[in-house]
């Protein structure tokens, strides 16, 4: 079933969310967004992907209320094949968690040649530095003006694209493991 909805959104433009469902990562704004983007872009889609039940369910309701159930996707768990072919194939990724302690998901997306959108709270613009490009979480029209402006500039994508190239080669496991190490043998 899981794999017969990730192939149905072959040949279409979709934002992407890959993580968890918790209350702070703020998710519910994105079918907002969604209803704010409805003329401007009514070919995107938005696509939902990772663990949890409670808000993943909220965003389906919401967006059947809204009449955008064509257009939203909560797939919840995904495999780790589905999850490479989702980055591989999305137009954006978005991030508008309120509160990070690091926030792996937009290196995530970086590594995948994606560009990020992301909140300006917390830990997020530290990890993402110049890679990503930022809105207040809170507001839903400051999001939605984001992702016209980067959806219909090819020149910025692609800049993107290598800025986050390059900020991900910061983040390599094995240097944070010596680090880490280090930290402990200190103590």
């Amino acid at each position: 079933e899981k794999d017969k909805e990730v192939k149905e959104l072959d040949k279409k433009d979709f934002l992407l969310y890959v993580g968890t469902d918790h209350g702070h990562k703020n998710i519910n704004i994105l079918v907002e967004v969604m209803d704010t983007l409805r003329d401007k872009l009514p070919e995107l889609h938005l696509v939902f992907a990772g663990s949890g039940d409670r808000n993943y369910l909220t965003i389906v309701e919401r967006a059947k209320e809204l009449n955008l159930d064509d257009r939203v996707h909560a797939l919840g768990y995904v495999s780790e094949g589905q999850k490479n072919w989702l980055f591989k194939n999305a137009k954006l990724y978005v991030f508008p968690s309120l509160s990070e302690g690091f926030g792996i998901p937009p290196l995530e997306a970086m590594a995948y040649k994606l560009p990020v959108l992301a909140s300006n709270k917390t830990a997020i613009p530290e990890v993402c530095g110049d890679a990503a490009i930022y809105f207040d979480p809170t507001n839903k029209d400051d999001i939605a003006e984001k992702i016209i402006s980067t959806i219909k500039d090819k020149k910025l994508q692609k800049e993107m694209i290598e800025k986050g190239l390059a900020r991900n080669k910061l983040f390599k496991w094995e240097e944070s493991a010596k680090v880490v190490l280090d930290e402990i043998s200190i103590l």
